[in-house]
């Protein structure tokens, strides 16, 4: 783990490299008289790919760190503080996360286990750092994996899901928290690319399954009549508005999908859809939304990416979208902007016009079939 450590200040920046398991423990393991720490902690609302935490330890010594993005490698900074202003942001916080945390030492390495407490009771997690993201991984003894959960679980979601059951989530216990993994695929392209076509078919064949997100930006524009302006400045604004529409859908679309019994969700356009339409692109995106992009491609199980259309499909087809202003030559630009955005996620698949529109169609369906599967048998 990379560190500095400022003297003066003393907020220490690294970057978290770890991974996180659900586990079972042995009875065996207590057999030895093991002291842990007593932890108490609450988070403070942020943007959507941070965390602000202050954690109390061992009921005297407190500690402020923010992270950014989720998963295996993670920013971090935190700092010692003291009890006055611990007390004032633990009062600003949402719901408390209590646990004991061991430290256990195995072969070298020391691994971090929680055994939760009172509302997360039942629930066990092990942690290890500076390890290998794909590295196989021999555990200590008495502790027994039950699944990896580094991307799916953060300490944050949990004092959520604290919230969300208190206020009558349909997930109510800690084993459905961990078995529960809502899918997400995301269909993307260029204008008129055909998405909200492919998008009601998959609801007709899949909709007992698969919940079906319309796109954001058409909602913004065709109902709300709100159209991106001209001055870059408000150009800007316009977009960051959309982003955060777009994921306050999402999550809004996945306690629906829960409250209907459906296990998965496809959404026309994601998250990275914005990215075009920043005149910086890639750069001003970065700048603008201060969203680690690694975080974003991680609410997302799949990509798909459907090619705009040729010429004279794109003029016969323009017109049925009030959304859709582009002249041909800027649809073709947006369409590779938007593909760029999406590069590097691990599971993105490209569809061009090779074929013609229904083998084009039949590609995109057969890959939201095989999704919906992976799912379905979950």
């Amino acid at each position: 783990m990379a560190q500095t450590t400022n003297s003066k200040s003393g907020v220490l920046d690294q970057i978290e490299r770890e991974r996180k398991f659900a586990v079972e423990v042995d009875p065996r393991f207590f057999a030895r008289k093991r002291v842990p720490q007593d932890i108490l902690q609450r988070y403070m609302p942020t943007a959507p790919d941070h965390e602000l935490r202050v954690r109390r330890i061992n009921g005297r010594r407190y500690k402020v760190t923010r992270k950014e993005g989720i998963g295996y490698s993670r920013p971090e900074r935190e700092a010692w503080c003291n009890f006055a202003a611990a007390q004032i942001i633990l009062e600003s916080c949402g719901a408390p996360i209590e646990k004991d945390r061991y430290k256990v030492c195995h072969r070298g390495r020391t691994w971090e286990l929680d055994i939760f407490k009172k509302k997360l009771a039942g629930l066990k997690l092990i942690e290890l750092e500076n390890v290998g993201r794909d590295e196989i991984l021999e555990f200590p003894r008495h502790i027994l994996p039950v699944k990896e959960v580094t991307y799916s679980i953060s300490n944050r979601h949990l004092a959520r899901f604290i919230e969300h059951r208190d206020h009558g989530s349909e997930l109510k216990s800690i084993d459905e928290l961990i078995q529960h993994r809502l899918g997400r695929c995301v269909l993307t392209g260029g204008p008129c690319a055909g998405k909200s076509t492919i998008i009601a078919l998959c609801r007709v064949l899949f909709g007992d399954i698969l919940h079906c997100m319309p796109e954001i930006a058409t909602m913004v524009i065709s109902t709300m009549g709100v159209k991106p302006p001209a001055d870059v400045e408000a150009r800007r604004r316009f977009q960051r508005g959309v982003l955060q529409l777009q994921l306050d859908f999402e999550s809004i679309s996945e306690l629906q999908v829960a409250s209907d019994g459906k296990r998965c969700m496809l959404t026309d356009r994601g998250a990275l859809d914005v990215v075009p339409y920043f005149p910086g692109g890639i750069k001003e995106f970065d700048a603008v939304t201060r969203l680690n992009r690694e975080w974003l491609h991680h609410l997302y199980d799949m990509v798909i990416y459907v090619e705009v259309p040729p010429r004279e499909v794109y003029e016969r087809e323009k017109d049925n979208n009030p959304a859709r202003y582009e002249t041909y030559e800027q649809a073709v630009r947006t369409g590779r902007a938007t593909l760029q955005a999406w590069r590097g996620h691990p599971n993105l698949h490209v569809i061009d016009n090779q074929g013609g529109w229904p083998k084009k169609q039949r590609r995109v369906v057969d890959l939201v079939r095989q999704f919906v599967d992976k799912y379905q048998a979950a």
